[in-house]
């Protein structure tokens, strides 16, 4: 039986606790001081001093490309928007090695279980002008990281998804099945026919038992509106639909919002909103008018978040792309998401969290955490004063854990003098950071 004792650690609420965990469960939460050294003794057990930590649930990052990550140097997209990205990878996609990706993909995924990320969910390109290197490199990492980080993989369909164009394609993406990826992907308001294309990724899903997970309308032209029709499919499909980007739901007129929200919700059907890439790519100056989207509000790469949320509607927010065509910033750290729900979507620092935590596990069907007994001990632990210090600061210094065991812990040395003349010779650096979890590159 292996114990662990977290003392003194600080909740979000602002409770000073001690937590015990057993055998990766957490046992009791209790006032700090009351659980004692013999309720994890040092002969069968560890005792952690997290003084000065929040400790929190750890974080989930619910959509990113882990194939496409890192390539900014060498696919650049002059042009900064959606079909400039598009155009630069596929360059790119059809020079790919399986190493190439791993490497890539590790650099990427270390970075976020250093931040915390203990569930990742990666989507992955399946068309006819690749030989499923990607899949393999990504589902060599998921293998390679399992009782760390739960990776789940998505394998997206090529375009043309409908017609008799879309068969190369659709056999990539069979093969891709046979190596036993987690669940079908696709951006149907890309094809020609978009309901076509729907029902095909929804017959391979049905077919494979997996779940969708789909971009859709990831543009501010409210004239490309695929969304209606998913919500019409997901009434016939017995699997998880989650959907992401949905941006031009918000150059919708004000009621067609809160119908389209109320009708995710009864659906069940999950969003994802991907803020970061999406306000770099949409509402871009001199896109046209048609792009920036006939909505009350100004154009900008966010879904309709008051409307999803006043309907109840569970929306997650991820990280997307990571230095790639789409996007050349990110830090693989959800807490810089979450800051972006925040200043960008307006949306309250407790909501933001909950879109990287609890919403992010439910729309990747990963079981929720919580600091509570009976709980995986899946926690994430950040030298932060409180919840608004957490978001809005993100500091580094954390220690990441699953199912208790320390998988991560990042360490800060920060030297400052008022006056530089004073610093002596022999002075640490500025800023240190030691992870001991893996290599960045």
């Amino acid at each position: 039986m292996s114990r662990v004792l977290l003392r003194n650690a600080r909740t979000l609420s602002g409770e000073q606790v001690d937590v015990r965990i057993i055998d990766g469960v957490i046992d009791e939460v209790a006032a700090a001081g009351s659980l004692s050294a013999q309720d994890a003794p040092e002969s069968s057990g560890q005792t952690h001093d997290l003084s000065g930590f929040l400790v929190l649930p750890s974080l989930v990052e619910p959509h990113t490309h882990l194939d496409k990550t890192l390539t900014i140097d060498r696919a650049p997209n002059p042009a900064g928007d959606l079909d400039g990205a598009i155009e630069a990878w596929l360059r790119e996609r059809a020079l790919l090695t399986e190493e190439d990706v791993y490497r890539r993909a590790q650099t990427t995924l270390v970075r976020a279980l250093g931040n915390g990320v203990t569930v990742l969910r990666t989507h992955v390109d399946t068309a006819a002008d690749t030989d499923l290197a990607a899949v393999r490199a990504l589902l060599q990492l998921r293998r390679e990281y399992h009782g760390v980080m739960d990776v789940q993989v998505i394998a997206g369909h090529g375009l043309p998804a409908s017609g008799p164009d879309a068969l190369p394609h659709t056999k990539m993406l069979l093969d891709a099945l046979e190596l036993g990826v987690d669940g079908i992907g696709g951006a149907p308001s890309l094809d020609e026919n978009p309901s076509a294309a729907l029902d095909r990724l929804a017959a391979i899903a049905s077919d494979a038992r997996l779940p969708l997970d789909l971009h859709v309308d990831e543009t501010t032209d409210p004239e490309v509106f695929v969304l209606p029709q998913l919500i019409d499919l997901a009434d016939r499909f017995d699997h998880r639909v989650t959907v992401g980007h949905i941006v031009s739901l918000a150059a919708q007129r004000e009621q067609v919002q809160r119908d389209v929200s109320r009708r995710l919700a009864a659906a069940g059907i999950t969003v994802v909103t991907l803020p970061q890439s999406n306000l770099y790519l949409q509402g871009r100056p001199g896109a046209g008018a048609a792009a920036r989207g006939a909505g009350a509000g100004p154009a900008r790469g966010l879904t309709a978040l008051d409307a999803l949320a006043e309907a109840g509607v569970t929306v997650a927010a991820g990280a997307d792309n990571i230095a790639d065509p789409f996007n050349p910033m990110g830090r693989a750290d959800p807490l810089e998401t979450a800051s972006l729900l925040v200043t960008a979507g307006h949306r309250p620092v407790e909501s933001a969290l909950g879109a990287v935590t609890d919403a992010a596990r439910r729309a990747v069907d990963s079981p929720i955490v919580a600091l509570a007994p009976g709980s995986d001990a899946d926690l994430l632990a950040v030298r932060a004063d409180d919840l608004t210090d957490l978001v809005g600061r993100a500091p580094q210094e954390r220690i990441v854990y699953r199912r208790g065991r320390v998988v991560s812990r990042t360490q800060v040395s920060r030297w400052v003098t008022p006056n530089p003349g004073d610093a002596p010779t022999n002075a640490a650096p500025t800023s240190r950071t030691l992870s001991t979890i893996g290599n960045e590159r």
